[in-house]
């Protein structure tokens, strides 16, 4: 392995492990306040949120196996939804029941990101998988490692959560824009028709990555 791509590693590393503190602190933090938004759950996501912009730059860099604009779909539409929560009034959420979209999302998304994150660094951990577009050096690969056997559960959470989280956070994600609406006035103009226009892309992009995941379930999980 050469020097640079070592260096990769190591950073991937550490961005995947302090990504993943960063979405723990956030969910413990907003359990404990009930997931009400204050002004150090605000920092916290946007922090959180806005790191994951480099996921975009690793994408291009191809340090990730991951297609650049498929990493810029994903994040741009949280940005999207993080910039509103930014403006929105928290008296203004559209609730049921004492549940609104941003209760949603913070469920949703912390948890989401918790799995990920820690998925991706112990499979960088790992040195007898490949991950992140760099194969195995040298490793056999019927060896195991105390990483692994760790990845496992964390696997089977990456390929299953996705299941109830995902149409939860995207539902969460529709009702923050509607209430955006709403704070407007439901008033027929440039800004109310863009927000009311973006909801299109929901319907569009959900079901082929919602159906991508469950071939990725598939895949991951078949006992092979």
């Amino acid at each position: 392995m050469t020097t640079i791509r070592q260096g990769i590693i190591q950073y991937l590393k550490a961005y995947n492990l302090l990504s993943f503190l960063g979405w723990t602190l956030l969910f413990f933090w907003t359990l404990s306040e009930g997931f009400q938004l204050n002004p150090i759950t605000l920092i916290l996501l946007n922090v959180c949120q806005f790191a994951a912009i480099l996921e975009v730059v690793h994408a291009l860099k191809k340090w990730v196996s991951t297609p650049a604009q498929t990493a810029f779909m994903q994040i741009i539409s949280r940005i999207y939804v993080v910039v509103l929560i930014n403006i929105i009034p928290s008296s203004a959420y559209l609730s049921w029941q004492g549940i609104n979209g941003l209760k949603l999302i913070l469920i949703a998304w912390c948890i989401t990101e918790m799995v990920r994150y820690s998925f991706y660094f112990l499979n960088l951990m790992d040195g007898t998988r490949k991950h992140n577009g760099f194969q195995n050096n040298g490793v056999e690969k019927n060896k195991t490692s105390i990483w692994s056997n760790s990845n496992k559960p964390i696997q089977w959470m990456r390929y299953t959560f996705f299941i109830f989280l995902y149409p939860l956070g995207v539902l969460g994600e529709i009702l923050i824009i509607l209430s955006m609406m709403a704070w407007l006035g439901w008033e027929l103009n440039i800004f109310v028709i863009g927000f009311g226009l973006s909801l299109l892309i929901y319907p569009i992009f959900f079901p082929g990555m919602y159906g991508h995941m469950w071939k990725q379930r598939r895949k991951k999980l078949s006992p092979t």
